[in-house]
């Protein structure tokens, strides 16, 4: 399913990629699906990175002691990760990571936000966002998450919630800090999570 999502480059397959060389006919009910499923994932960098290395993966064998190993570790690591938030909670200590993973799920999808994230689009009308190079794959999607209904409201006339963005391209292209230049450019493109931006 990979070959189909994505292409030889690692990048998302554009919907007028599929062709009948990966199973999907012209004008299919299946192509139509996976086009739509396309477009939906389009902007999902995060998700784009899992697949990636998810490809690099060594293929390992059913039966074989590797794939024995990896059932166990798969059935161990939730067990293990509950008793991680346990220590952390006797310890007081923080995992930046899980704060993160647990912010976006607090937000809910597209399509079905949950009572805080309705509540926050009620209360929240400017994002000020600094070192936009310098930004993880998580964080675009939880801001995304955030300002879902804006362009809804902004269309309405009241007045506008706004996204402020200070960036430089030039150092995203070092990779510092886990930059990552595609999203500088996109943003400069003029859109970033339904927002038409002004250079």
């Amino acid at each position: 399913m990979i070959g189909v999502l994505l292409t030889t480059q690692n990048d998302w397959r554009k919907p007028r990629g599929l062709n009948a060389t990966l199973g999907f006919p012209p004008k299919s009910e299946h192509k139509r699906y996976v086009a739509s499923i396309l477009e939906v994932l389009a902007d999902d960098s995060l998700l784009l990175q899992t697949l990636i290395e998810i490809r690099h993966l060594p293929i390992v064998a059913r039966g074989s002691d590797a794939w024995d190993l990896i059932v166990l570790i798969s059935a161990l690591l939730p067990m293990l990760q509950a008793h991680l938030l346990l220590v952390f909670q006797r310890t007081g200590a923080v995992d930046h990571t899980h704060i993160a993973l647990a912010a976006i799920q607090a937000l809910g999808n597209d399509e079905m936000p949950t009572a805080l994230a309705q509540r926050l689009d009620y209360q929240i009308d400017i994002f000020w966002l600094t070192s936009f190079k310098i930004r993880r794959p998580r964080r675009p999607n939880c801001l995304k998450r955030l300002m879902r209904g804006w362009p809804e409201h902004n269309a309405t006339g009241a007045a506008p919630r706004t996204l402020f963005i200070v960036g430089d391209a030039m150092q995203s292209i070092y990779g510092f800090r886990y930059a990552d230049v595609a999203l500088f450019l996109n943003a400069r493109q003029g859109y970033f999570g339904g927002i038409q931006l002004e250079p």
